[in-house]
């Protein structure tokens, strides 16, 4: 969820990466993680984008170790374990989006307005309409975002919003428990054959532990949060921040700007 007013990171910067300079009341952020360099929303978006296109690079080198073990030895060891890693890092894509649309089919069933769906982050390089939404296919297939807003005129209970965030972990734990069942320790074998099971549980719990881990992170409009915080603050603060980020995303995304 999208953060636009979150006090302890609203500092006057210069971004490390472009130069913008941060006007009063805008959210440029310290990251430690790529030593304390400021950056501004989209150059902090931009950062997480460089990780994500080398995550992929990763993965794309061990499937092509892994056909080419496999090529020339079809029994390979290590051929079968890394074409296993290669595709857990697939399986993770069509995870996603059921994850995606779940926020945005119980959105919609709690009365919220869904502004569009986001799957993968980067430029987008496909824009259609799914089951009635507004989707973007971006070009780095990591990760999503649904986007939410409301009827100003009409009161939200909290609870529906919870449901809404609570749906897309939700149909991942339910992909997880449903193939449990066909999961079985005497055949985990990852070296001698291509593992289906595994394959797409693990996809899911790594699509688990990104949502589910409370932290915040940079996005073109300014700060985020992951579900697994946003369910934490809906549940424990009177007045959570998560809840207006999303209502007020085109706002921002309309009026958010800096200078050079």
């Amino acid at each position: 969820m999208l953060d636009a007013n979150v006090s302890q990171y609203e500092i006057s910067e210069t971004c490390h990466r472009c130069g913008a300079v941060a006007p009063s009341g805008t959210q440029f952020r310290s990251d430690a993680f790529f030593g304390n360099r400021v950056y501004c929303p989209k150059c902090g978006a931009k950062t997480r984008e460089y990780l994500a296109i080398g995550n992929w690079i990763f993965f794309g080198f061990c499937g092509f170790i892994g056909m080419l073990a496999l090529w020339f030895n079809p029994l390979s060891d290590i051929g079968h374990i890394f074409i296993n890693i290669f595709l857990i890092a697939l399986i993770t894509l069509p995870s996603i989006i059921i994850h995606e649309f779940a926020h945005a089919i119980v959105g919609k069933l709690c009365r919220l307005i869904v502004i569009q769906i986001w799957i993968g982050w980067g430029k987008s390089f496909l824009q259609t309409n799914i089951l009635g939404f507004h989707v973007e296919f971006k070009a780095i297939p990591v990760g999503g975002f649904t986007f939410f807003t409301r009827d100003y005129n009409k009161r939200l209970p909290r609870f529906k919003y919870f449901l809404a965030i609570l749906a897309g972990p939700l149909s991942n734990a339910i992909i997880l428990v449903a193939i449990l069942k066909f999961f079985s320790p005497i055949v985990f074998d990852i070296s001698k054959s291509i593992q289906w099971p595994i394959i797409i549980i693990v996809a899911q719990i790594l699509i688990l532990f990104e949502n589910l881990l409370p932290y915040e992170f940079q996005t073109p409009f300014g700060l985020a949060y992951t579900d697994g915080l946003s369910l934490f603050q809906l549940i424990t603060s009177k007045n959570p921040e998560c809840l207006q980020p999303r209502f007020a995303v085109t706002v921002v995304a309309e009026k958010q700007t800096w200078t050079k």
